[in-house]
């Protein structure tokens, strides 16, 4: 009779990447070398949060009445789509590309001649072109370098969750913006709590004691003066 080993004995600890969140410091210094049009695409990821290849859209996944896009989401079994609804400024972001594409939404103006070593794709200086996946990637690798940011462009999206959880404190809403199907993979990869964080939390914790100390005091005046 053959007996099954216990599998998890066997199983390796997942690896925790440190969670990268861009500074606002660290935006200004990357608006200061990118392009108007690659700076644009960067700050729709830190609002969307979306993987390297979700920003690429194009006009038949934005519905500019409704405020929405809808954009594919990674899963173990292929992708789904969802819908996620634009923020003022992401939607600013989408409606000032209209007329530069046809079909697709992000586009950029060359700076240069040259033949794209993945595609093959013939760029001449000062023509519009649809961004794509490795033009993106190049784009970012040789921007941060400049800039001095020693982040990956996955970063945008840590970024993002860190950003939506901070401000809402909603996890869910967290998790939903995120596409993730398990709440522990937000918690694990996409959350975690810095120095200014950790700060905010004391000054809060400080004033609702202060505020139940005050209120304990008037509540002892008014019992000795009645």
């Amino acid at each position: 009779m053959f007996n099954e080993p216990n599998w998890s004995e066997h199983f390796l600890d997942e690896i925790k990447r440190p969670i990268r969140e861009i500074t606002v410091e660290e935006d200004e210094r990357l608006d200061e070398v990118e392009s108007r049009e690659f700076a644009e695409l960067r700050e729709f990821g830190e609002i969307m949060g979306l993987r390297r290849r979700a920003p690429l859209l194009t006009w038949p996944q934005v519905d500019l009445k409704a405020g929405t896009i809808k954009v594919k989401l990674k899963r173990r079994k292929g992708y789904i789509w969802q819908t996620l609804p634009l923020s003022r400024r992401a939607y600013e972001i989408v409606w000032g590309q209209r007329g530069n594409d046809p079909l697709h939404v992000f586009t950029f103006i060359a700076q240069r001649t040259r033949r794209c070593p993945k595609t093959g794709t013939d760029f001449v200086r000062g023509s519009r072109y649809p961004m794509t996946y490795y033009g993106i990637g190049s784009n970012w690798r040789r921007k941060r370098t400049k800039a001095g940011v020693d982040a990956r462009m996955h970063d945008l999206r840590h970024t993002a969750g860190q950003r939506t959880l901070r401000a809402t404190g909603n996890l869910r809403l967290t998790q939903t913006l995120l596409g993730h199907s398990e709440i522990k993979t937000t918690t694990t990869f996409y959350t975690e709590t810095n120095m200014a964080d950790l700060r905010d939390g004391l000054n809060r914790t400080e004033s609702q004691t202060k505020s139940q100390t005050e209120a304990r005091a008037a509540d002892k005046l008014m019992k000795d003066q009645a």
